[in-house]
């Protein structure tokens, strides 16, 4: 029993320190001389890209909130397409 116990603690700080270096990789890299991208991936809001994202969402939404409900998921979803087309 205590041989197990000391193999699940020297694999979970093996798993620890796997992730510490993943984490700090990037930050390590920054500091060469090497910035990291500071512009985001989101698209613009109002751009076509960020309403289509915002109907995704928005249909998603609908859909975990009134998943039993027909008609008024179906309700909901004509909403986000009103809003967001």
């Amino acid at each position: 029993m205590r041989n197990n116990r000391v193999a699940r603690r020297l694999v979970g700080v093996a798993a620890a320190a796997m992730i510490s270096v993943g984490v700090a990789a990037p930050a390590g890299f920054a500091q060469y001389g090497e910035e990291l991208p500071t512009t985001s991936m989101l698209p613009a809001p109002g751009s076509p890209a960020a309403n289509r994202a915002a109907l995704k969402k928005c249909i998603a939404k609908a859909q975990t909130k009134f998943g039993d409900n027909r008609v008024k998921k179906k309700a909901a979803i004509r909403k986000c397409r009103k809003k967001f087309r």
